[in-house]
C-alpha cells in the first residue's frame, strides 16, 4: 500500500508512510464512533451484533499483534520495532 501511495500521490517514501498511517488510523476511529452508533433490532439481534462487531475490532487488533509477533515483517525485530513504533528501512536494491 505504501508503494501504490507513494507512486500515485508522488511522495516520498517517509511520506507515503505517514499517509497511510493516518488512513488506518482514521478508518479505526470511524469503526468505533459507528460501533457506538449501532440501531437497535431487539436483544437478541443486538446480542449476535454486537459478538460480530466485538469479533471485527478482535481481528483488527489480532492483526497488528500477529504482525509484530511473526517474523515476516520485522524479522526478530518485532517487539523492539513495536516498542519504539519505528522501522529502519533498508536501501532499495539495485
Amino acid at each position: 500500500m505504501i508503494v501504490v501511495v507513494q507512486t500515485q500521490q508522488k511522495l516520498d517514501r517517509q511520506s507515503a508512510i505517514d499517509y497511510v498511517g493516518e488512513l488506518c488510523m482514521n478508518c479505526v476511529d470511524r469503526f468505533q464512533a459507528l460501533r457506538q452508533q449501532l440501531p437497535s433490532w431487539g436483544s437478541a439481534i443486538d446480542d449476535q451484533v454486537r459478538i460480530y462487531v466485538d469479533g471485527l475490532g478482535d481481528w483488527m487488533i489480532g492483526n497488528l499483534v500477529w504482525s509484530f509477533e511473526t517474523e515476516r515483517y520485522f524479522g526478530k525485530a518485532g517487539p523492539d520495532v513495536r516498542k519504539a513504533l519505528s522501522v529502519d528501512l533498508l536501501p532499495r536494491r539495485k
